[in-house]
């Protein structure tokens, strides 16, 4: 009976405490740790502090951590002091993400001031060393550091640490707040916060969000040159304006680019800056600038192959342009010559070339090596009529009508076969095949009614019908078209047409009144359609979607337009159906655009939209047939995710988890980051516990900007926790990120309050 009485709780509960307060350390831990198994986590946080320091003192670390994490649950000055031993111990563990939530709960406990100052000084030591600084944390300790503790003996070392966490955060928009709360800031912190303006910068521009983009990249300039930031945003600000066709302005910015890194051969994106200079000097037509700029890349012989032959090829268009054709052919040459595996383009420019030169055998020659060589260039509808020119010019009319008519049957909806028809027109007319030349011009006007082509054919028949006097049968053919036709446009309507346009391409104010005049005084225009695409445009940039999807809805549902012409407007109405939820029509939007001539060079674009509406619509195996159609290892980070995710929703595990692991190496990207969290989850699901911890700790460790799926790792690490029975670990993650994030609008908080 005195074993059993020696065994109850209570008892080793009373004497653990006694040999405690008496300083006998293994007395302490002999009472304490039978009582602690007994009662498990429903031990109080009085008795747990006593186990746990004691092994705390002990040199138990691995032992101490369990009790002091249980002791944490008291909200008040032993809670916190436990915290403080808990951190040390996970710390010494190598536990760097537990650690810092442990000193987390010391720092912000309403307990005494020094225990909150040993806290939040042990917080930012651990940040500093480890670089781990989730939601602005790092940022928000240092300046609470400085504020509440004006006279510490750490205040130097913190005043420091806030700099560096400028730096060395992820939470571009936290630090910025910060920094524009220093009334006086430094020169070293004015660099600072041009790093973060040109970071968060590159962050909206890979979300797609240019303007904003540009805005704070113009800031991070304006605060004139403070390093190597000042170089970055100026580059940054260079590819902004670029895609925003300000071409003069970019050519500014990657100068100023170049100036600012000097003699310094080794920046990193010294050569790629002279590429795009460039290319906007060309897009200018500046070309003698653009000349230099190409052949200053060129010299310095380092970029890829493909870049290298389409820099050759750009300083052959530059000749071009200059009338230096023999030139011109030699840099298309060197272009081929750099990487034949994509010299489709320089074998069409060569034979321009030749064609120009009257060389029309040789044209015909290097068309055919090109026909032959790459049977899928987006370059061949091309090749084939201008092998038909060519043709036609030296009197090979059989050579001739067989390009034209591979044509028309390859692209029967594409520009060149409109071509081609008008060509083969006048072939069969001046070759005294006149009925022939009746049929080929009538198939125009009927298949093409609103394109410019058809004012031509109409032009060439009268020209046809007036002159074998057959006029009343040309006056009937007229009558029965009904209206369908457009008008040949007279000369006003085309100004009218071309001075709105200029303003819309530069993005002036008055671009959509002008526009709008167009349209209402030349209804039949024949660039009708493209000032309707140019106000869909407008409305959607503006944000009125309604607006611009009913337009889009109309454009490509206009039976008389050429297919051609719907290729855009296809591709933004297929993204705005995917945001409104009408996930089947953007498939089939999508699909329109694959299924039109003439869309080789935004393919990859529409096999993208298709992919992701199919997934959004949960049909993964669509979403996994359309992106069969791409390169498996050089696709874009973005589908390479919906192809993870449509593998896990069809449980072909081994298949997604190859796919995230991939994508995870590098989670600084959006993709990335999901992937790291997905990843980790079917870890977990698979029961791999420690390798779904391993996953996470690392991920949370070196951050990301991303901060909805820092969170979410946060919340799966908790759930981690939870099944391997650690409750007090996986409740101080869920607390720590309750503390520490900031977005109340998505659904993390939720998440948070179902697990707590």
């Amino acid at each position: 009976r005195s074993a059993a009485m020696r065994n109850r709780a209570q008892l080793l509960r009373v004497a653990g405490n006694a040999y405690y307060r008496l300083g006998d350390a293994q007395k302490t831990m002999d009472y304490l740790s039978s009582y602690s198994n007994q009662v498990g986590d429903r031990i109080a946080p009085a008795d747990a502090y006593a186990l746990g320091v004691t092994y705390f003192k002990q040199g138990m670390m691995a032992e101490s951590m369990r009790p002091l994490a249980a002791a944490t649950a008291d909200k008040g000055e032993l809670g916190a002091e436990a915290a403080l031993y808990l951190g040390q111990a996970r710390l010494s563990e190598g536990l760097h993400s537990e650690a810092l939530v442990a000193f987390e709960m010391a720092a912000t406990q309403q307990v005494s001031k020094p225990v909150r100052e040993v806290g939040m000084y042990n917080m930012a030591m651990l940040m500093r060393s480890t670089g781990q600084s989730s939601f602005g944390q790092a940022v928000r300790v240092a300046e609470g550091f400085l504020n509440e503790f004006p006279r510490s003996s750490y205040r130097e070392q913190m005043a420091s640490i806030l700099t560096e966490s400028y730096y060395t955060g992820k939470d571009y928009a936290s630090s910025l707040r910060s920094i524009e709360k220093i009334s006086r800031p430094t020169e070293s912190i004015l660099a600072a916060k041009q790093f973060v303006l040109s970071r968060m910068a590159a962050e909206r521009e890979a979300a797609g969000y240019d303007a904003e983009a540009l805005s704070l990249a113009t800031k991070s300039i304006a605060l004139g040159n403070k390093g190597d930031y000042y170089g970055e945003a100026l580059f940054l600000r260079g590819g902004l304006h670029y895609r925003a066709d300000a071409f003069d302005a970019s050519a500014t910015d990657y100068r100023a680019y170049l100036a600012t890194a000097g003699s310094d051969r080794d920046a990193a994106n010294l050569p790629l800056a002279y590429y795009r200079l460039g290319y906007s000097l060309f897009n200018a037509e500046r070309y003698d600038g653009a000349l230099d700029a190409f052949r200053e890349y060129v010299s310095r012989n380092n970029g890829a192959p493909e870049l290298m032959a389409d820099a050759h090829a750009r300083i052959g268009d530059c000749r071009y342009m200059k009338r230096d054709f023999a030139g011109a052919r030699e840099s298309y040459s060197a272009a081929y010559r750099a990487y034949p595996s994509g010299g489709d383009y320089v074998l069409l420019r060569r034979a321009r070339l030749e064609g120009l030169a009257k060389q029309y055998n040789e044209q015909i020659a290097t068309l055919d090596k090109l026909i032959q060589d790459f049977p899928h260039s987006r370059h061949l509808t091309t090749a084939l009529y201008e092998k038909g020119r060519g043709a036609v010019l030296s009197g090979k009319n059989a050579v001739a009508e067989q390009a034209f008519n591979a044509v028309i049957k390859k692209s029967p909806e594409s520009r060149e076969a409109r071509q081609s028809s008008l060509q083969l027109g006048l072939l069969y007319y001046n070759t005294g095949r006149t009925q022939d030349a009746i049929r080929t011009y009538k198939r125009i006007i009927d298949r093409y009614p609103r394109s410019e082509e058809t004012a031509v054919a109409l032009a060439d028949l009268r020209s046809i019908y007036l002159e074998e006097d057959r006029i009343d049968e040309y006056s009937a053919y007229i009558g029965g078209l009904d209206g369908k036709v457009t008008v040949a446009p007279s000369e006003t309507e085309q100004l009218t047409f071309l001075a709105a346009e200029r303003k819309y391409r530069r993005r002036q104010a008055d671009a959509r009144r002008d526009l709008e005049n167009y349209l209402s005084r030349y209804p039949q225009g024949s660039d009708r359609h493209k000032a309707e695409l140019y106000l869909a445009d407008l409305d959607y940039q503006a944000g009125n979607l309604e607006a611009a999807y009913a337009r889009y809805t109309s454009l490509v549902g206009n039976a008389g337009l050429p297919e051609d012409y719907k290729i855009d407007a296809r591709l933004r109405l297929g993204r705005m159906q995917h945001e409104k939820g009408e996930y089947k029509a953007a498939m089939r939007t999508y699909q329109s655009v694959l299924d039109t001539d003439g869309a080789e060079a935004v393919r990859d674009q529409a096999v993208g939209g298709l992919a992701e509406a199919a997934y959004a619509s949960k049909d993964y195996r669509a979403a996994l047939a359309a992106l069969d159609g791409l390169p498996k290892d050089d696709m874009p980070r973005p589908l390479r995710l919906v192809r993870a995710k449509s593998h896990q929703a069809l449980k072909q595990n081994a298949e997604a988890l190859k796919e995230y692991t991939a994508l995870a190496q590098d989670f600084s990207t959006i993709e990335g980051a999901e992937a790291v969290v997905m990843q980790a989850q079917m870890e977990m699901e698979a029961k791999r516990l420690a390798g779904a911890k391993a996953i996470l700790e690392k991920f949370i460790a070196k951050s990301t900007p991303h901060q909805y799926w820092l969170a979410r790792g946060f919340i799966l690490l908790s759930d981690v926790y939870r099944k391997e029975g650690d409750t007090f670990t996986a409740r101080q993650y869920l607390e720590s990120l309750l503390n520490n994030y900031p977005n109340h609008d998505d659904d993390i908080h939720e998440m948070i309050a179902d697990r707590l």
